[in-house]
């Protein structure tokens, strides 16, 4: 037999034995194809051993991220693979948004629209083609970074990809030159991503350089395997430690409303460092199912509880963790209320309102004057100067804009959805004790519209500093209300409703 047969008879056996607990019978198995060697020779395993491990369904799919012409030429390529296995084709394109990088924002990007798609579809199982020589490089490059045992057990052969669908890696006890010779031995449709010549990359620097590092240790792709998978065993084993430790402190973990968790400092003191650290990070993540807190926050967390002294510290995202009375509150960051406000509107102008946040133009309607944006057009009865932009007061009444009548504004702002912290910084558009307008939220009763084309006033709201721009806080966050507002058929005890525009 040749080398060639020898190699692809060699790299069945790995992929049937590694497939088998990952793609139970009966599974629906998604294949992801990018162009490359990898996926293809993927896929043509899969197609192989499929009737072995007892598949229900098998097909292939492509994310295109757009982010290069060439993208089109991948899809192709992908497309052209289906057909030669005789394999279902699904072809997606995604929109890529920010992240740490362009890589990681494209990754992010994939992965969410594969397990959108397999769930819509009904495969509980995605591949993707990483290999041994992929997992190696990812250790070592997180070993570079400075990361902990987590991290160094990089890329687990299965994992919870979206709800009810699982991502695996049949090919990652294989190596790269193994898996590709396989695909070229076959002639399987093939492509090459020219951003992997671009060594600005770390993994494209850190694959020229694997040479000289094989030359020190010829086995370090086997090593740094056997080195993620010691790591990967090692965090389970912690991991399911800090569990445990969780729901020792079941009695003294106090919810707040969902808002704050309480609990002994001293008894998160007394944890060992490896465990009290990740019991720290569940608490994160039991308020924030999404934060990413840093290795430094939770040591800074876990530090608080064992100096038993007083103080904040900032976390993941808005929380914060303050240490009262031997006790450690995790919650929402508490910034400190501001000063009560009040400007005097004299007439139309541009009229500054440093305590609000904003700047306040006031023009006769229908000039041009003003670009589109938080506007509020009154009638020429209803806008008496002197107007009054001030903050809440006790006591304060509102009536919506095709409201079923007066209500107390704390109630109003409570329904709307902002949150008791900001509250203070809701700037009210005042005419005598009337509120006219709820700046960025919702206009009065009061304010009644002009009629026809000519006549009143035009008022916009921007924020001060940012000239053209209402996405910060004109006296709360409108970015974070913009689909949440008070509707007349929707009244309190109801639920919100969302629009496209606010004000």
């Amino acid at each position: 037999m040749s080398k060639g047969g020898q190699e692809s008879r060699e790299l069945l056996g790995l992929v049937a034995r590694a497939g088998a607990p990952l793609v139970p019978a009966g599974s629906r198995l998604l294949c992801a194809v990018s162009g490359g060697g990898d996926s293809a020779a993927l896929s043509h395993l899969c197609g192989v051993l499929g009737p072995r491990w007892g598949l229900a369904e098998l097909a292939l799919v492509h994310v295109d991220h757009r982010l290069r012409e060439s993208s089109r030429v991948d899809a192709a390529t992908a497309r052209a693979l289906a057909g030669v296995l005789g394999l279902p084709f699904h072809l997606l394109e995604v929109e890529v948004g920010p992240g740490a990088g362009p890589e990681d924002a494209a990754r992010r990007a994939r992965y969410e629209a594969l397990g959108r798609f397999a769930r819509h579809r009904g495969f509980d199982r995605v591949a993707v083609g990483h290999t041994a020589t992929d997992q190696a490089e990812t250790v070592l490059l997180r070993l570079l970074r400075g990361t902990g045992v987590k991290g160094l057990g990089a890329m687990a052969p299965s994992r919870r990809l979206t709800a009810g669908v699982r991502l695996v890696r049949p090919l990652l006890g294989a190596s790269r030159r193994l898996v590709r010779a396989h695909a070229e031995k076959l002639g399987l449709p093939v492509c090459e991503d020219p951003t992997n010549a671009d060594l600005a990359l770390r993994r494209n620097a850190l694959r020229a350089a694997w040479g000289a590092l094989e030359s020190i240790s010829p086995a370090l792709e086997r090593q740094l395997c056997r080195l993620a998978e010691s790591c990967r065993e090692d965090e389970r084993l912690l991991d399911g430690l800090a569990r445990a430790a969780l729901e020792a402190l079941g009695p003294v973990v106090a919810a707040t409303g969902g808002r704050t968790l309480v609990l002994e400092a001293e008894r998160l003191a007394a944890l060992p460092t490896p465990v009290a650290n990740r019991v720290a990070r569940h608490l994160v993540r039991r308020l924030r199912p999404q934060a990413q807190p840093s290795r430094e926050q939770v040591e800074r967390l876990v530090g608080l509880a064992r100096s038993g002294r007083g103080g904040e510290l900032h976390l993941s995202g808005d929380l914060a963790a303050r240490g009262r009375g031997g006790r450690i509150e995790l919650g929402p960051r508490q910034r400190p209320a501001p000063s009560p406000f009040s400007y005097r509107i004299e007439g139309p102008g541009r009229w500054e309102c440093p305590a609000a946040g904003l700047v306040l133009h006031v023009e006769p309607r229908g000039s041009g004057a003003l670009p589109e944006g938080c506007t509020l057009e009154l009638s020429e009865a209803s806008a008496r100067f002197p107007l009054e932009l001030r903050s809440r007061r006790p006591g304060d009444r509102f009536r919506p804009s095709g409201g079923a009548g007066s209500r107390k504004l704390k109630r109003f702002l409570i329904d709307v959805g902002v949150p008791r912290e900001e509250r203070d910084r809701v700037a009210l558009l005042c005419q005598g004790e009337e509120i006219l307008w709820v700046v960025g939220l919702r206009a009065g009763e009061g304010a009644r519209r002009p009629e026809g084309d000519g006549g009143g006033l035009a008022l916009r709201a921007e924020s001060l500093g940012r000239p053209g721009r209402t996405g910060r806080p004109l006296g709360v966050p409108l970015a974070s209300l913009a689909a949440r507002t008070y509707e007349p058929d929707n009244p309190p005890g109801r639920g919100l409703r969302t629009r496209k525009r606010l004000c």
